[in-house]
């Protein structure tokens, strides 16, 4: 890879993920301005050298209402993570790569993540109790720490040996426990009370 990362380098990244996303979502033009912006804030994370593309404004968002937003987010975090990764030259460890691109989609499409929409409701999204490490199971934990590596629930479920429902059930279970909307908004308050 050459020492700048140019906007149309990303920007072919960025339209080969959209596409595999829009096959089931409609997705606004000026969406791809945003993918960028998160394209070079994970690449630059790992190669400081990389710059060129200015990150577009927070406020951009704000005519995608907050669960349309969610949607997209986790569905370009499930799209983005292998290709995320070979791009920045670490194929075989996506670790580092999810937690970066996690933090850079959850600033650029969720930048108002205090006020939420889940499950066609408004509702106020409280902060993690400081207990919340005593609150999840052994289990919840694994659970949650292979999420946070981007693994599917399926391949959760492989790795630890149980059904894919059951991961679903831990999911829910570690969702309502830390006030979460969503697996990334799980892992991303996770993060924050350092349960992972």
């Amino acid at each position: 890879m050459g020492e700048v990362q140019t906007r149309s380098e990303l920007g072919q990244l960025a339209e080969s993920l959209i596409t595999g996303i829009r096959s089931t979502e409609a997705v606004a033009d000026y969406v791809m301005d945003l993918v960028v912006a998160v394209l070079a804030e994970t690449v630059q994370t790992f190669h400081p050298q990389q710059t060129g593309v200015a990150p577009p404004l927070a406020g951009e968002v704000g005519s995608i209402n907050a669960a349309g937003r969610l949607h997209f987010a986790e569905a370009l975090f499930d799209v983005a993570i292998g290709p995320v990764a070979a791009h920045i030259g670490l194929d075989g460890s996506t670790v580092d790569v999810a937690r970066v691109l996690h933090r850079a989609i959850w600033r650029r499409f969720l930048p108002d993540i205090g006020l939420v929409v889940a499950a066609g409701h408004r509702q106020l999204a409280t902060a993690v109790p400081k207990h919340a490490s005593g609150l999840l199971t052994s289990r919840e934990r694994e659970v949650l720490q292979l999420v946070s590596e981007a693994y599917t629930n399926k391949e959760v479920a492989a790795r630890l040996h149980i059904a894919p429902g059951t991961v679903k059930r831990h999911l829910a279970n570690i969702c309502d426990k830390l006030h979460a909307v969503s697996r990334l908004d799980a892992v991303r308050r996770a993060e924050q009370q350092r349960l992972l």
